[in-house]
């Protein structure tokens, strides 16, 4: 979990660093920290405990959220503000009957990602083989992009500069005997998928999976990549090429969706 650093400068005095500081509480919680104390909040936020109480005790008091004995946890409330941009958005609405027609092409799930504070946020999935695993991520969740294949697809578009910039200061977890580890390793892993037009990982984001990504271009736009996970002791009934061809077309079928067009 980073930490969250509210807005330092008020700009042409519209800013309020008092909402940022409110916004950087909800976004202390976590899969991995559902609930927190006072002092986990001021912690992970980085704020005294006398500002982070106030913000606190403001967002209990308009519903964000609710008390678990002496810890606090999100509310449903703030599922209302994902599900009104979801609505505003279309985006499931259009995005969903695409990625299904591949996903049972490829019989496997399809997730549509982007980039955004430097991880990867999902933004929406299929459901056929997601509901058989209890850890599967949900749309809204995030993970960090080094050793996921959507990440590098994302991360390939950066300019060179602030790619090196975000390599040279990032720390790089290795979640699994394959992950890599050093900024030169992802690096050259980058720039192969920049190439290519696709990634690929090999047990390096969870032990026993593999994963192919590609982008989705629209000029102007935020940076999407589409991409799949499946078992690696699961024999595929596909040769890789079919999988890579089928998400080059979904992706194509995407791109062309006034959702994504207006993202």
């Amino acid at each position: 979990m980073q930490q969250n650093d509210p807005i330092s400068a008020e700009p042409n005095g519209f800013a309020s660093n008092s909402f940022a500081k409110g916004l950087a509480v909800l976004e202390a919680f976590d899969a991995d920290s559902p609930c927190l104390s006072m002092a986990e909040i001021a912690r992970r936020t980085g704020q005294d405990r006398a500002t982070a109480r106030r913000g606190v005790l403001t967002l209990e008091a308009l519903g964000f959220l609710e008390r678990k004995g002496r810890l606090f946890a999100l509310s449903p409330k703030v599922l209302v503000l994902a599900g009104n941009f979801l609505q505003a958005s279309g985006l499931r609405r259009e995005t969903l009957p695409v990625l299904n027609h591949y996903a049972a092409l490829l019989d496997t799930d399809l997730h549509l990602t982007t980039l955004f504070d430097n991880q990867v946020l999902l933004l929406g999935q299929t459901g056929q083989k997601s509901a058989e695993r209890h850890d599967a991520p949900e749309v809204g969740s995030t993970c960090l992009p080094y050793n996921c294949s959507m990440g590098r697809v994302l991360l390939s578009s950066m300019p060179d500069e602030e790619l090196a910039l975000l390599l040279g200061t990032a720390e790089i977890p290795r979640r699994t005997p394959h992950s890599l580890n050093t900024p030169s390793e992802v690096l050259e892993r980058i720039q192969a998928a920049r190439q290519a037009g696709y990634a690929f990982e090999y047990g390096e984001y969870t032990a026993g999976e593999l994963g192919y990504a590609v982008p989705i271009t629209l000029e102007g736009k935020r940076p999407l990549a589409l991409g799949l996970r499946r078992p690696i002791d699961h024999a595929p009934n596909k040769p890789v090429e079919a999988y890579l061809e089928a998400l080059w077309n979904c992706a194509r079928e995407l791109r062309a969706l006034p959702a994504l067009s207006a993202f």
